[in-house]
């Protein structure tokens, strides 16, 4: 019952998440695997994957270190190595934290609505049409997520 759940709201890679929260506890405390792909493309994972919380709280962080940028750049006359230093480090700190935490955010995600889905409907079909509807990925905004990263590169 739990893989075809799990299948339902994962739609893509479901392989690699039976495996990786087969593991998990219903707690979700168990140690997760680290997510490479998560780890790489960060926020456009994120909205690929529907964790729309965790991706306000990497925006807020990385507005946060955008503004230190500016103050240090500004005010505390930092050289501009240092400064790239500064952003190399914090890219690499985004992407080992959202690689850290992917899976576990994912997991909590797929908990939560798979919890409503129960609340929603007695029928397991019912219940993984929710699954696939509130889980699944997002094309349509990780594509525009990339072409409004990428399109100041080529203006």
């Amino acid at each position: 019952m739990e893989g075809s759940r799990i299948a339902a709201f994962v739609s893509k890679n479901q392989d690699y998440y039976l495996k990786t929260w087969e593991v998990c506890g219903s707690d979700g405390h168990k140690s997760f695997r680290f997510n490479w792909s998560a780890a790489f493309f960060g926020p456009a994972w994120l909205i690929y994957r529907k964790l729309y919380k965790p991706l306000l709280f990497v925006i807020f962080i990385f507005f946060s270190d955008v503004i230190a940028v500016y103050y240090l750049n500004n005010t505390a006359h930092i050289s501009d190595i240092e400064l790239v230093r500064w952003r190399v480090t914090s890219h690499f700190i985004y992407g080992f934290l959202i690689g850290k935490f992917g899976n576990y955010w994912y997991y909590k995600k797929f908990k939560k609505i798979s919890t409503w889905s129960e609340y929603a409907s007695d029928e397991d079909e019912k219940q993984r049409a929710y699954l696939r509807k509130k889980g699944g990925v997002n094309f349509i905004g990780t594509f525009f997520f990339v072409f409004i990263i990428l399109t100041p590169m080529f203006i």
